[in-house]
């Protein structure tokens, strides 16, 4: 288990490329960037933050988890944004947790219930 943390699309696929042959499973938490004092300007992503980080500490096995900052308000916002735009990522809200090569995925105010997170990192 391990964790990572990107800043743009081309990291993450960098890092996504260079990951999954090591990694059974690759989750992907895409978050509103953080402000000077480490919080996100997203309030969804404060509340999901936490219940995400806490509970991937306690999957099993040979897990990563990518904390992948999508901007700030404005550049989120944008409909050119490149996680807005990209095939592979098609994302529409944040805070969202996925898994790499499949289609599942949590997304708003998901993300922050626990049984909801349980489930999805099959602790349940």
């Amino acid at each position: 288990m391990a964790k990572l943390a990107v800043a743009s699309l081309k990291e993450l696929l960098h890092v996504v490329q260079e990951s999954k042959s090591n990694y059974a499973s690759i989750f992907i938490k895409y978050y509103g960037d953080h402000d000077d004092q480490g919080r996100s300007w997203c309030p969804d992503c404060v509340k999901a933050d936490p219940v995400i980080d806490q509970l991937f500490n306690e999957v099993k096995g040979n897990a990563l988890l990518i904390s992948c900052a999508v901007g700030d308000r404005p550049k989120w916002k944008d409909q050119e944004n490149e996680f807005r735009k990209s095939e592979m990522i098609k994302l529409k809200s944040i805070p969202t947790l996925s898994e790499w090569g499949t289609e599942r995925a949590l997304i708003e105010e998901d993300c922050r219930d626990e049984n909801l997170v349980k489930q999805f990192f099959r602790l349940l």
